[in-house]
């Protein structure tokens, strides 16, 4: 028969192996299937020793993979990593990766995409880009230039 600490560590691999988790996650998804505390911690230090869980670069993972695939704003993929559970540290660092001009050309090429033929001078439409943009967690600044980006070029 196996023990606690066995049976907590290979639920924690096979939650592992389906998709990347932070720490957080792991312990969470642990207490809640009723291993004690002690045996939580020895798995979760177990586990990092053996690279199943690097905090630092699951966030740097999520954040390129999710900037890239579904052209997720900084304050999106920040809130993201947060509920996750990883340290500001690493949120930090991870997204710190993706500058202003990345932001922009790929909100740019997010609204150019969802909106082909856009007459970007009707205002009904800046809304409906404002708001599509803040959902999916660009910020005020990023937003404001790429709607002047899209003036200047449907201008010329």
């Amino acid at each position: 028969m196996k023990s606690d600490y066995e049976r907590a560590l290979i639920a924690a691999q096979r939650y592992i192996a389906y998709a990347g988790r932070s720490e957080d996650e792991v312990r969470r998804r642990l207490q809640r299937s009723g291993f004690d505390l002690e045996v939580i911690e020895n798995v979760l230090e177990r586990l990092a020793q053996s690279a199943w869980t690097d905090d630092k670069r699951l966030a740097q993972d999520w954040v390129e993979s999710r900037f890239r695939s579904r052209g997720y704003g900084r304050r999106r993929l920040t809130e993201e990593l947060r509920r996750k559970g990883i340290a500001s540290e690493s949120i930090a660092e991870a997204t710190g990766s993706i500058s202003d001009s990345d932001e922009i050309e790929r909100a740019l090429s997010l609204v150019k995409s969802k909106w082909p033929e856009l007459d970007i001078g009707d205002r009904h439409w800046q809304r409906q880009i404002m708001s599509f943009l803040q959902r999916r967690g660009y910020e005020w600044e990023i937003i404001e230039q790429v709607i002047g980006e899209l003036v200047s070029n449907n201008t010329s």
